[in-house]
């Protein structure tokens, strides 16, 4: 009976410092101040706060990703330094929060809003660790990749990432393997890519789809001096 007290007593706490955080946000000028500020207990180690919200995590994942979501939509935003905004960012996403939606807002508003794209990997990779059967999270950084990068070796391993996912639009594959062959980066190059993301699921179907891309590299580079010598293209 003691310890149901206390837990409950715990939660009323925990609740009240996210009303009263929620509180200093509605009026302007606070919002101005805070708006890059940290929310409450995201300092803390994650594992930490999963003992401190005494089984009730997705509360505070609920919390802080509204927190987040009200200072990336404010028009303030685009006065601030990229590099302030990403440490605001990250200081949410580091958590893992399972919201879709907060990882793929946050990657647009550094790629549109602040024009700066090349932090958008990181909140990707927070994001397919919180989400891994989620496809949308890694198309997003596809996107960022093929269109604004102009990176098609690494757009075309995230779209294949996407394509593993289950729900994922059937062209998504297609899309990966026409990207691969408009690059000239090597097998290696790839490889060492993907290497570079850590262990994400769905990794060994993405070792085969490089080597796959390797197979039709060779077998072109193969027939390329035959169809100089008969005059046709390559």
């Amino acid at each position: 009976m003691t310890k149901i007290l206390l837990a409950g007593i715990w939660l009323i706490a925990l609740l009240g410092v996210f009303y009263v955080v929620s509180e200093k946000t509605r009026t302007a000028a606070d919002r101005h101040r805070l708006l890059l500020g940290v929310p409450a207990l995201a300092d803390l180690d994650t594992r930490i706060i999963n003992i401190a919200t005494l089984g009730h995590r997705g509360l505070y994942d609920d919390f802080i990703t509204i927190y987040a979501l009200q200072y990336l939509s404010e028009p303030e935003i685009l006065k601030q330094k990229p590099a302030d905004v990403m440490r605001a960012i990250r200081a949410v996403s580091r958590h893992q929060p399972k919201i879709e939606s907060f990882y793929m807002l946050s990657c647009f508003v550094m790629s549109m809003d602040l024009q700066a794209p090349e932090y958008c990997e990181q909140i990707a990779l927070d994001g397919m660790s919180a989400l891994p059967a989620s496809w949308r999270v890694p198309v997003t950084q596809g996107f960022v990749f093929m269109s604004l990068l102009k990176d098609n070796g690494k757009a075309s391993l995230y779209y294949q990432m996407a394509a593993t996912k289950p729900g994922a639009p059937a062209y998504l594959g297609s899309l990966a393997r026409k990207l691969a062959d408009r690059v000239e980066a090597t097998p290696e190059d790839l490889a060492a890519t993907l290497e570079s993301l850590g262990n994400i699921q769905g990794g060994s179907k993405l070792f085969e789809f490089l080597e796959e891309q390797a197979q039709r590299r060779n077998l072109r580079e193969e027939r390329q001096p035959e169809n100089e010598e008969n005059g046709a293209p390559p």
